[in-house]
């Protein structure tokens, strides 16, 4: 999509420099070079000065308005997602918070009504808590596996993956509904666990370089399939689009079946973000204010 977006406006800028500066900020980022916040200004420089304001100026149509807000959708979870990795507690609450407009859109009732009580509550730890705000800035909260970069976990997942081996071990069938189900996982299953990996460690391991020192998605063929992906993406939407949505006012359609949207849903879908946000906002008026007279549990 971004590819897409990128062809039709930089026709009319140097476009082999951007790219080049591109695999540059690239190159550095995979390499964890120093420089690497000076090549990504100088990027960010020509962009603002070259592509943006051709961004703004171009009239686009009702699809590729669409595509442009579900990118700063999954940008607004790529930041969640690289805050927790890096173990970056503000950016983790600020991603949350930009999170929460797409939980009201979305009508995820469960997450739109609590998220801004943990957001709140988290938040007042630096005023009311600050050993454990100190705490949490540091990386507590979330789990460090390894000693390999950006790969901090949440804990529920962790949490997942921890369950996932006792169960490879011991078994837990019917955990929920048999008392000695729950014992052997709490008291039996971590020490067959335990009994099992000393038992694997006592082979000697065929080769070192076998180790891994970086993220998984930095080596082997996931780039590879990432890219292959993007491409099969991007020949599905210019099929459907009769070519790029960017360059063809394309109306807003369902991508599988083509079927064109009604009038009436066309509204809400092309502004769904900022929908999301007022109904986050009217929330916390209603609600989370010391003024506030309806309760967090009311219908939403």
């Amino acid at each position: 999509m971004i590819t897409m977006r990128f062809g039709a406006i930089a026709s009319s800028v140097p476009a082999e420099s951007l790219r080049a500066q591109c695999d540059s900020l690239k190159k550095a980022l995979h390499q964890r070079s120093p420089n690497m916040a000076e090549v990504y200004n100088n990027l960010k420089s020509s962009y603002t000065d070259t592509l943006k304001p051709l961004e703004e100026e171009t009239d686009i149509g009702e699809f590729a308005q669409f595509i442009l807000q579900y990118l700063e959708q999954v940008e607004s979870l790529l930041q969640f997602i690289s805050a927790c990795r890096s173990g970056d507690w503000e950016g983790y609450l600020a991603a949350l918070e930009n999170q929460i407009k797409y939980f009201f859109a979305h009508d995820l009732l469960n997450y739109a009504r609590l998220m801004p009580v943990y957001l709140a509550q988290m938040n007042a730890l630096e005023q009311d808590d600050l050993a454990r705000w100190e705490a949490l800035k540091s990386g507590d909260f979330v789990v460090a596996k390894s000693d390999i970069p950006f790969t901090h976990l949440f804990t529920d997942q962790t949490l997942e993956q921890e369950i996932k081996m006792l169960k490879r071990h011991g078994g837990m069938v019917g955990l929920s509904q048999d008392d000695a189900a729950l014992d052997r996982l709490v008291i039996t299953t971590p020490h067959l666990s335990h009994l099992m990996q000393q038992f694997l460690n006592s082979f000697p391991k065929a080769s070192k370089s076998s180790e891994r020192s970086e993220h998984y998605q930095l080596s082997g063929a996931v780039a590879v399939r990432t890219r292959e992906n993007a491409d099969k993406l991007r020949h599905c939407i210019q099929l459907h689009c009769e070519g790029n949505p960017f360059t063809v006012k394309t109306p807003l359609k369902n991508l599988v079946s083509s079927a064109v949207v009604k009038e009436s849903a066309k509204d809400d879908i092309l502004n769904f973000s900022k929908k999301g946000q007022k109904h986050f906002e009217e929330f916390v008026s209603d609600r989370l204010q010391p003024i506030s007279i309806r309760s967090v549990w009311d219908p939403v």
